[in-house]
């Protein structure tokens, strides 16, 4: 190619992309403005008066020890001591 061909390309090459960028931004863009919504701000206290029929006071406590067996279980199993 000549060097005159390669500026044509150029040229051509750039008219291309403005028409692409603001046909595209035509089709694209929504047609109303974006709604925000606002928020209230995260605090770290928890408002449990709300919650009297929905907590179960029986409900299994993931925090509690469980023991299955004797209470008296070894804690340390693989220390050598043989009862």
């Amino acid at each position: 190619m000549k060097q005159q061909d390669i500026a044509v390309v150029i040229i051509i090459v750039f008219f291309v992309g403005i028409g692409s960028y603001f046909l595209s931004s035509k089709i694209i863009s929504p047609a109303e403005p974006m709604k925000s919504y606002d928020v209230s701000t995260i605090n770290g206290e928890f408002d449990t008066t709300q919650l009297n029929g929905h907590i179960n006071s029986e409900a299994f406590d993931p925090t509690v020890r469980i023991y299955i067996g004797p209470e008296d279980i070894n804690e340390e199993p693989f220390t050598g001591d043989a009862d």
